[in-house]
């Protein structure tokens, strides 16, 4: 597991080794929203897509969801939302969105865009995000996948995170009247 960096001279060193390849900023009130924009429709169909909603009504389940989580968007209570930027161009190629609870974090959401994956760009967040949870005295981060996205998994794995539970599902064919 990467360990938490000590000072902007050792990040220098570590960008300059190509091992640290980004940063995290503040994300905008303005970003958050556009996020939403697509996470919402997302999250809706993920939910259709499972049986555990119907669609008239997914929409506004996924809004109220995401309002519970982020009731104050960026600035709710102990959420850190994150635009993952590169650190040569300082462009945007990605966002995370974190809740504390007590002196663990949660991870919502990460995303690198498309056009950026598969170059370390992940891993170099999850190493920025677990300098910035060290440095506030949280002890570990907490995060759910899919059982299908084996890319994630590995990421995962590589990183030292560990199963601690699987949620499963057994679905039953719907009473015919």
């Amino acid at each position: 597991m990467p360990l938490a960096l000590k000072s902007e001279a050792e990040r220098s060193k570590k960008i300059e080794m190509g091992t640290m390849k980004t940063f995290l900023a503040d994300m905008s009130e303005a970003a958050f929203k556009q996020y939403l924009e697509s996470a919402i429709p997302f999250f809706a169909e993920l939910h259709i897509k499972s049986g555990q909603w119907q669609e008239a009504d997914a929409t506004k389940r996924a809004e109220e969801a995401y309002k519970r989580m982020f009731p104050d968007g960026v600035n709710s209570e102990n959420c850190h939302c994150f635009e993952i930027k590169e650190n040569t161009s300082e462009n945007t190629i990605g966002f995370i969105l974190i809740q504390v609870h007590g002196n663990y974090a949660f991870i919502h959401e990460i995303e690198i865009y498309e056009a950026h994956r598969r170059k370390g760009y992940a891993k170099s967040a999850l190493c920025n995000v677990e300098e910035f949870l060290t440095g506030k005295g949280i002890i570990g981060i907490e995060l759910e996948v899919g059982s299908q996205n084996n890319a994630a998994h590995a990421l995962y794995d590589e990183m030292g995170f560990s199963p601690v539970s699987t949620y499963m599902r057994k679905r039953f064919k719907p009473v015919s009247e």
